[in-house]
């Protein structure tokens, strides 16, 4: 190759190389919309009813039966729900702290923009599986909210014949300034769904 198209060469592909450079930051800079990411986190009417669920409650858990009527277990603890970010966080732990079955309850809830639904996770120590449910609509009903989890492993507390099963769950949430619940319906494999598990949340007041 002589020198005279050598460096033609070179200098073809240095433009080329200059271009790409271009576009790539004019790509860049066209998909990195600040607003865009202000939209997914503006607090829509939606936190009208998240955030007055913010303080300390005191919670009583009802475990019931098959059928969901005779109540097999009614437990107390305590718990503290605060905003992080878009998400209320809250933490449940038994009422007392020499409770003999000391547990630690982490849930998060919030409502998504982007796909419109509502979102609940919960991470608890007496049964260590991600339950992670959603909304099939962005509606408030009768001042509550309705998400699914389509399976998970069932816990022990209703018989070793259901314990491990696959099972669904519908949990309804109802919202409350100062009194709230929380009701989990389950349905095992060949079985009517029932009301397996109730919370009742009601707010500590303390006086000045």
């Amino acid at each position: 190759m002589t020198r005279k198209l050598r460096n033609l060469f070179l200098a073809v592909v240095s433009i080329s190389v200059f271009c790409f450079h271009a576009n790539a930051q004019q790509s860049d800079k066209n998909n990195s919309n600040p607003l865009a990411m202000e939209t997914i986190l503006k607090q829509g009417a939606e936190y009208d009813f998240i955030k007055p669920l913010v303080g300390k409650w005191s919670v009583t858990m009802t475990v019931y039966k098959i059928g969901g009527r005779e109540i097999a277990a009614e437990t107390s603890a305590f718990i503290e729900r605060k905003m992080v970010g878009n998400f209320l966080q809250e933490t449940m732990i038994p009422a007392t702290p020499d409770d003999p079955n000391p547990f630690t309850r982490i849930s998060y809830f919030s409502y998504n923009r982007t796909n419109r639904r509502w979102e609940y996770t919960v991470f608890d120590t007496r049964f260590p599986i991600t339950m992670h449910e959603r909304s099939v609509e962005n509606e408030i009903k009768n001042n509550s909210i309705t998400v699914y989890l389509d399976n998970f492993v069932a816990p022990p507390m209703w018989g070793e014949k259901r314990a491990g099963l696959l099972t669904k769950q519908r949990r309804v949430i109802t919202f409350g300034k100062d009194e709230n619940a929380n009701e989990q319906y389950m349905t095992f494999p060949g079985e009517d769904e029932f009301l397996a598990i109730k919370y009742v949340f009601k707010r500590i007041k303390y006086k000045r």
